[in-house]
């Protein structure tokens, strides 16, 4: 094949990667007169990276995947120390704020319990200034790894 032909196959498959990958990064939002909770969960993407929450006894670190405000769905590290010593693990969809998972053992985090099925634990969007709807969960069987297997 020509040099050309080659340099323009390549540049189409980037471009369709390219305009594939702005498609998946759409932010999520909400119907009308609702409002997004991720906003209560973790701090936008412009501070995630430099600021934390501080408090008393342990700050709280976020690492938000997609790294986004905010993906229709994805998953976040809440870390509950500089060392990244305690953990949780929460993900998020359209419907439902999950609870995923949440560490054991305080300095080891290869320990940790998993909900067998992901925890709902909030509507991702509510009507701003009332209650959310109340979440039954009929199952909430969880599993416990240590050194990261059951």
């Amino acid at each position: 094949m020509p040099d050309e032909v080659v340099q323009m196959a390549r540049s189409v498959v980037v471009l369709v990667l390219s305009v594939s990958a702005i498609a998946a990064a759409q932010t999520f939002s909400c119907p009308n007169e609702q409002i997004d909770v991720m906003k209560y969960f973790a701090m936008d993407q412009a501070k995630r990276a430099a600021h934390f929450m501080s408090g008393k006894p342990n700050p709280i670190y976020t690492e938000v995947f997609p790294n986004e405000d905010f993906a229709a769905a994805g998953y976040w590290f809440l870390l509950k120390s500089p060392k990244a010593h305690g953990f949780d693990v929460k993900a998020f969809d359209p419907d439902h704020i999950y609870m995923r998972s949440t560490e054991l053992q305080w300095e080891d985090n290869r320990t940790f319990k998993r909900f067998v099925h992901d925890l709902p634990i909030a509507a991702r969007c509510v009507t701003e200034g009332k209650p959310g709807p109340n979440i039954k969960v009929a199952n909430t069987t969880f599993q416990y790894f240590s050194s990261c297997g059951p």
